[in-house]
């Protein structure tokens, strides 16, 4: 009976063992799947960052692509101001050496005759050189019936050759040409069908009583302008206006609603 009772104790102790360790393994089970599940939802984070941090990565990129454009784009511009800068000065420069060229021809054309006679500035046609002669003919379509050619040394001792004379059909010219041919000034009488519609049209605006009775076109260098004559009720008016059909100068009288008319077009 002693053994009986012994052995129940020994069983019962078992069995409590037993089940001590069943819920110790089940609190550990418990706690590790906690364990792997915090891993898991920690990867799941990680692996979102990461993905988040490629697309900033990407934005980044296009971001840095675009601004290597523009830049380049910038350098492209910055090139193109510098050449139209250089362009500028050119210009300007050529302009003011025609301007000054333009000058001497004025003085030279006011010192020739009506009638050719034998000077230190005059020559012959046929004594000029055959560039100049080449020219003349180019620009007159015949050898010149009617007119004066002189020569003179610019500052720098190159000859300026200058000719005002009348074309075939009666319209005066008059020219200034460089010592290899080429032609400085242009200046020649041209029927009103000739005048650009824009350059008729500034000078009728302007003056709103002017009937425009001659024009000359007068080409200096690169800039070409246009000189208008014509009358007003009051008086006789000339007008030059620019091939951009800007008014330059005018003289002569005219009514008070043509010069506020003209103060407006010359404000613009």
């Amino acid at each position: 009976m002693k053994s009986l009772k012994i052995g129940f104790v020994f069983l019962f102790g078992l069995l409590l063992g037993l089940a001590c360790g069943s819920f110790r393994i089940s609190r550990v089970k418990a706690e590790a799947d906690g364990q792997l599940t915090d891993l898991r939802v920690s990867l799941d984070q990680s692996q979102q960052d990461q993905n988040k941090a490629l697309v900033q990565a990407d934005q980044l990129k296009d971001e840095a692509d675009v601004l290597r454009q523009r830049s380049e784009e910038v350098h492209r511009l910055r090139g193109e101001v510098s050449l139209l800068r250089r362009e500028l000065v050119e210009s300007q420069a050529a302009r003011a050496e025609s301007a000054r060229i333009a000058k001497k021809v004025a003085g030279i054309e006011k010192s020739l005759p009506d009638k050719r006679k034998s000077q230190d500035s005059a020559i012959a046609f046929e004594s000029a050189p055959p560039i100049i002669q080449a020219a003349l003919l180019r620009e007159m379509g015949a050898p010149p019936a009617r007119g004066n050619l002189g020569a003179f040394n610019d500052e720098n001792g190159k000859a300026i050759y200058a000719f005002k004379g009348q074309l075939a059909d009666g319209r005066s010219i008059a020219l200034s040409m460089a010592d290899d041919g080429s032609v400085l000034q242009r200046s020649a009488e041209i029927s009103m069908d000739k005048v650009p519609s824009h350059i008729a049209t500034t000078a009728a605006q302007a003056f709103g009583n002017l009937t425009i009775s001659g024009a000359r076109e007068v080409v200096d260098g690169v800039d070409v302008r246009y000189e208008l004559t014509g009358k007003s009720p009051e008086a006789g008016m000339q007008v030059t206006v620019g091939g951009d059909g800007k008014i330059l100068s005018y003289s002569g009288k005219f009514q008070q609603n043509d010069k506020a008319s003209l103060a407006r077009k010359t404000q613009k």
